[in-house]
């Protein structure tokens, strides 16, 4: 063989030689390439199979959660305050009516009643417990510091109860009963209602108006009593609504019996001047 066939022989090998082995890196690369393909893949399935959805609509529903109950304590700070300034406010009235008709008092010459004219008027407000018509005026007595336990339909009985209730709980200074507009009571009922309210400072009683009727011909009997059984007790005195409402037609709605519109601003005056009254 000669020198030229020789050369040519090697350079094939060579170039065999220079393949084989660019072929071998472009392998590895393209298996390199379908690898790291095959992780993209896998990653993206994953992550596709890893819903954060839920999470996100938990975290959000927590968020929102959160500031609601930030604004409901505002707002429930807001109604706080705003009830402690009402609270004031209608205190600085009740002392200021006190104020006035202490004055009143002090100005006007004696009236010969049996209460002690020379001592300065009590303050408004208390606790009522009545039935219906005092219902009808809880709004007109609230404004000036009562607090109304009434109910439609309300037995003496119940009522009793009720003042039962409030006594087992401590009683304040005044405490206000109208009660027999659903059914009489004697005067036992009346000793056990004043038997749970010993030691309170004043109880009003509120004579009852009823309209002329057969099924309400015990209210005369019952108004009698309540004024008799009052006179033994120093610290009773009697809101006279029946006596009111027979002079003020206009206060009672259609069955004679209801409070209708200038009638809760009247039954009010009724009772907070027995309250009031020294």
């Amino acid at each position: 063989m000669t020198r030229r066939a020789v050369g040519i022989t090697a350079a094939v090998v060579a170039a065999a030689l220079v393949l084989a082995a660019l072929g071998l890196v472009l392998g590895q690369r393209a298996r390199a390439a379908e690898i790291r393909q095959a992780g993209q893949v896998a990653a993206a399935d994953a992550l596709a199979a890893t819903d954060t959805s839920p999470f996100l609509q938990r975290l959000t529903a927590v968020r929102t959660a959160g500031f609601e109950s930030v604004a409901a304590v505002r707002d429930a700070r807001r109604m706080v305050v705003h009830r402690i300034r009402e609270a004031r406010q209608a205190e600085a009235e009740r002392q200021a009516r006190a104020a006035e008709r202490a004055a009143e008092a002090e100005s006007s010459p004696d009236s010969g009643g049996s209460a002690d004219t020379s001592a300065p008027p009590r303050s408004s407000g208390g606790l009522l417990i009545g039935d219906s018509v005092s219902l009808g005026a809880e709004s007109c007595l609230a404004d000036l510091g009562y607090h109304v336990d009434s109910e439609v339909g309300r037995q003496f009985t119940v009522g009793l109860d009720m003042l039962r209730v409030h006594a087992a709980d401590g009683l304040p200074d005044t405490v206000v009963l109208h009660l027999g507009t659903n059914g009489p009571f004697d005067s036992s009922g009346f000793s056990s209602a004043m038997a749970l309210t010993e030691g309170v400072e004043r109880v009003v009683w509120v004579t009852i108006a009823l309209p002329p009727a057969s099924r309400y011909s015990f209210v005369d009997s019952l108004n009698a009593m309540i004024r008799s059984e009052a006179r033994a007790y120093d610290n009773v005195r009697i809101a006279d609504f029946a006596t009111a409402a027979s002079q003020h037609p206009e206060w009672l709605a259609g069955d004679g019996i209801h409070i209708a519109g200038p009638g809760c601003p009247g039954f009010a005056q009724v009772v907070d001047d027995a309250v009031t009254r020294p």
